[in-house]
């Protein structure tokens, strides 16, 4: 685990590790250190060229930590037909703007919207629900 770094624009720095290397170091040592996928997560853009990674509790400020959710009972907003109006429409995906879409709607031989889970409620003809089970590990 790494604790701190003395890290700059240059190309070397050096790390300072909470627990001691166990094993002897031959020498000047070197690794490929990559970012964190997850220090940058950002709103949806309506590209189409990003996916998904969590789904906030809370509105979350640009900059700042937050809990995201991955999995489990969720209530989102509906950019589409009403989820389960229709007999046999219970999967859902995220549309461009993050909002839920029928994923019958969204799906085709050119394209398909992230999945983002499948209906929990029972529903029944023009009576559809939001909540959702997330479904994004």
């Amino acid at each position: 685990h790494i604790r701190g770094n003395d890290a700059t624009s240059d190309t070397t720095g050096t790390l300072q590790l909470y627990h001691p290397v166990r094993y002897a170091m031959a020498g000047t040592e070197w690794a490929t250190i990559n970012p964190n996928p997850w220090a940058d997560v950002r709103p949806m853009a309506s590209d189409g060229y990003r996916s998904v990674v969590c789904f906030p509790l809370q509105p979350v400020t640009n900059g700042y930590y937050f809990w995201g959710k991955t999995r489990g009972f969720c209530f989102g907003i509906v950019a589409s037909t009403t989820p389960g109006a229709a007999a046999d429409d219970r999967a859902l995906a995220f549309n461009r703007d993050g909002a839920l879409i029928m994923v019958d709607e969204t799906w085709n031989a050119g394209n398909s919207m992230q999945y983002a889970g499948w209906l929990i409620e029972k529903t029944a003809s023009s009576d559809g629900d939001q909540s959702f089970m997330l479904q994004l590990e």
